[in-house]
């Protein structure tokens, strides 16, 4: 893994410990988060693991069709 990927890993960190810190009491059983807010933000966090990892690993689709 070369520097540029080993950067970009760390921002991605960065970005989900800052979503993390927004979430109102992330220890609560419940919450008012949106269900598409959440949804959102993990579709943009496995798009940014795979597109750092895809020279490394291949990842096969197992989304329901």
């Amino acid at each position: 893994m070369d520097n540029k990927e080993v950067k970009r890993l760390v921002e991605l960190r960065g970005y989900v410990i800052s979503f993390y810190n927004s979430i109102e009491n992330p220890g609560a059983s419940a919450s008012m988060m949106k269900s598409s807010d959440v949804a959102y933000t993990c579709e943009s966090i496995v798009r940014s693991m795979d597109d750092i990892l895809k020279k490394y690993v291949s990842f096969a689709n197992n989304e329901s069709q």
